[in-house]
């Protein structure tokens, strides 16, 4: 009977640490994907400033154009077009102009 008792205990105590074997591999996987999420979230903050500094250093470039758009007068970076002896920035701001002509 005692040895039954110590089998029995042995074997509770196996049983105890291969449950606590498993927590913790649960709470080292737990940790991991919070890592991870939180390295994601890190990752995904800093696009987005890179994004919010780029278009704040466009429309920057903008306000410090030298040529402007006739009828909506922002100011043209890249490829302008001249329509009407006029310089305009998109087809759009030459129909608004055609129209209030």
């Amino acid at each position: 009977a005692a040895a039954e008792a110590a089998k029995a205990k042995e074997a509770a105590e196996v049983e105890a640490a291969a449950r606590e074997a498993e927590k913790k591999e649960r709470e080292a996987e737990k940790k991991r994907r919070q890592k991870e999420k939180a390295k994601q979230k890190k990752q995904e903050a800093q696009a987005e400033q890179a994004k919010r500094d780029e278009e704040a250093r466009l429309a920057e470039a903008k306000r410090a154009a030298q040529v402007r758009c006739c009828s909506c007068n922002e100011g043209i970076l890249g490829s302008s077009f001249e329509a009407l002896g006029q310089t305009f920035c998109s087809t759009k701001c030459v129909q608004s102009f055609r129209a209030s002509k």
